[in-house]
């Protein structure tokens, strides 16, 4: 009997390597929301260091100019901290976009790979049942052969 071919063979094969890829384009995606992530918490510590500075200058002598520098900087931060903010979240958003894109591929691929199991095991009847013919074809013959010698 010819060997088990499956049909859908470089369909699964594309998805497999869809799924390759996916997985690849999610790591990236979770890398680059981690590295935001990264970037508004050193934002944040930042804040805390200008505003503990305030804090400081105003426990021992005034120096103005050290204040005033503080004071106009914590505008500047809470803006950059809003922009990393919304860059955050969208890094976010290709994280799950990307994490969906995973999960179809996944399910296709795997719905590929039951329709394959499904072939093989019909295959495997198939050739244990032509096997079983052989063998009860071989032993007729035999039977056959006992009882009329020629």
């Amino acid at each position: 009997m010819k060997p088990f071919n499956f049909r859908l063979q470089s369909a699964l094969d594309i998805k497999l390597r869809q799924e390759e890829l996916a997985r690849e384009a999610l790591q990236r995606a979770i890398s680059s929301y981690k590295n935001s992530v990264e970037v508004l918490n050193s934002f944040y510590k930042r804040m805390e260091w200008v505003q503990e500075q305030v804090r400081r200058s105003q426990e021992k002598t005034v120096n103005l100019e050290e204040v005033k520098r503080c004071q106009d900087f914590i505008p500047v931060l809470i803006q950059k901290i809003e922009i990393q903010k919304a860059e955050v979240e969208e890094r976010r958003s290709e994280v799950d976009r990307v994490r969906t894109q995973l999960i179809a591929v996944m399910r296709e691929r795997k719905v590929l790979e039951k329709i394959k199991a499904r072939y093989y095991h019909r295959y495997i009847r198939e050739v244990l049942l032509e096997e079983q013919k052989l063998i009860d074809e071989m032993a007729t013959n035999r039977f056959i052969l006992k009882d009329n010698p020629i």
